[in-house]
């Protein structure tokens, strides 16, 4: 058998395992058990355990589930609501102010936990609802949540850039530098669209005769000096726990296993 129909094979397979409706890990995990027991000596099959602890036993992989739970604390708690409100607070004289302070949110979640469904349930919860109360368009509202999910695998710390930098013998912390501006990019970007969107549905609406009463006519809500300030006790030590892990991992102080436990602590904490 040559090796191309050897890989057809084994594509084919997988796909048959993976289509099955079971965990990926689990259909990957038992593809290569199938080939291994039909293509190799029965001694390779009893290495299995073996060959897996050795590919886990990893001491940077410990920053994954570290991080994971960190994200998790959080989404459990307030702190995405209360960072929503805030962000909300001040962006609100924005055209799509509400969208864009669900995508700052997402930005700002996702330095802190790594995880996009994370960072997508902890803001999405608070931030869909409000929208769609708001007159967003359902597509709207979820794509913006959807979109600011997805910084939580380029925001460091990133659970994804661990995984690539373990796997191909990269510095996980030079990855996390990498992500930086790329985030920051992509924030605005997505923002400067919610702006754009909403200037044009709202002419659209205007030439078609819409009504005073349309809820994408109405003002953006305003709030006050005070009440603005009023919001930042509740956010500001989250802010200081994002600056003080990548102060820790970029000042050479911890490596990111050792700054995704602290930063895990401090938010249950928090």
């Amino acid at each position: 058998m040559t090796p191309s129909t050897l890989g057809i094979i084994v594509l084919l397979v997988s796909l048959v395992f993976l289509l099955s409706g079971m965990p990926i890990a689990f259909a990957l995990g038992a593809a290569s058990l199938f080939f291994i027991l039909t293509l190799m000596d029965f001694q390779q099959f009893m290495m299995t355990a073996h060959t897996v602890f050795e590919g886990l036993n990893a001491f940077g992989l410990l920053a994954i589930p570290l991080f994971i739970l960190m994200g998790a604390i959080l989404a459990n708690t307030r702190a995405g609501s209360d960072l929503y409100e805030s962000i909300h607070r001040w962006l609100c004289r924005l055209p799509g102010g509400l969208g864009i302070s669900n995508i700052v949110a997402c930005a700002i979640f996702a330095a802190l936990c790594g995880s996009s469904p994370a960072t997508a349930a902890a803001i999405g919860t608070a931030g869909i609802p409000e929208m769609r109360k708001r007159g967003y368009p359902g597509s709207l509202a979820t794509g913006v949540i959807v979109g600011g999910g997805t910084l939580g695998i380029l925001i460091p710390p990133s659970v994804t850039m661990i995984v690539y930098g373990i796997a191909t013998q990269t510095s996980v912390g030079k990855l996390f530098i990498a992500g930086v501006i790329p985030g920051i990019i992509m924030t605005l970007m997505f923002s400067v669209w919610v702006i754009l969107y909403m200037i044009f549905k709202k002419k659209s609406l205007l030439r078609a005769g819409a009504s005073a009463s349309d809820h994408f006519l109405l003002a953006e809500e305003s709030f006050t000096l005070k009440e603005k300030l009023a919001g930042l006790p509740r956010v500001a030590p989250f802010v200081l726990l994002i600056i003080i892990m990548m102060f820790t991992l970029y000042g050479g102080l911890a490596t990111p296993s050792e700054a995704a436990a602290v930063g895990s602590v401090a938010a249950l904490l928090l």
